[in-house]
């Protein structure tokens, strides 16, 4: 019996630890940005969100890359367009927005941005958000999310979706229309 219990003990212990890394595949480690959105703590060590609102999803980006017709543009963070563009994309967020159950791979999203109109918000560092879904926080599941890009199709079938990447469950949304800031962005 006690042959079999070691074995077992040390493979728990091993994925247990592995599971804290902050490292890379590479090894490089990793900076990460903490952000606790409207996160109360109820008791020693339990965090619950207090007010979810979706737009609080998005954080400043350290840059924008805007994909037209299979051409990227890059918006720096000095570019007067820049903060527009976050706060239009923010206003596409307001109201109850979900994990899709549908599944999206990197092939798609490199698909996308050949063949639509994509907003991608990029970061230097990975930013982690705790985020319950649903508008009016009604749900008894909290998400972590970790972060270094948000891609916003504007066209296409997938034009009300906002994709994590890396990705980590399925896209979420619905978000609203973006006619608004596909027009704004075509003149």
């Amino acid at each position: 019996m006690n042959r079999i219990l070691f074995p077992v003990i040390c493979v728990i212990f091993l994925l247990v630890s592995g599971c804290n890394s902050t490292s890379d595949s590479t090894g490089k480690k990793i900076n990460t940005v903490k952000t606790q959105m409207n996160i109360s703590s109820e008791s020693e060590g339990k965090r619950i969100i207090t007010k979810n609102n979706a737009a609080d999803l998005v954080k400043i980006p350290n840059k924008i890359l805007y994909y037209h017709q299979g051409k990227s543009t890059v918006i720096p963070n000095n570019d007067p367009r820049f903060n527009n563009l976050i706060n239009m994309t923010k206003a596409r967020l307001d109201g109850s927005i979900d994990i899709y159950k549908s599944v999206i791979t990197l092939s798609d999203v490199s698909a996308q941005k050949e063949k639509t109109d994509l907003l991608e918000f990029v970061y230097d560092n990975n930013v982690e958000v705790f985020w319950k879904p649903h508008a009016n926080g009604q749900t008894q599941y909290q998400y972590r999310l970790v972060y270094n890009s948000l891609i916003f199709p504007l066209d296409g079938t997938r034009r009300d979706w906002l994709i994590v990447l890396p990705i980590q469950n399925g896209p979420l949304g619905p978000l609203k229309s973006p006619d608004e800031l596909l027009k704004y962005l075509n003149t």
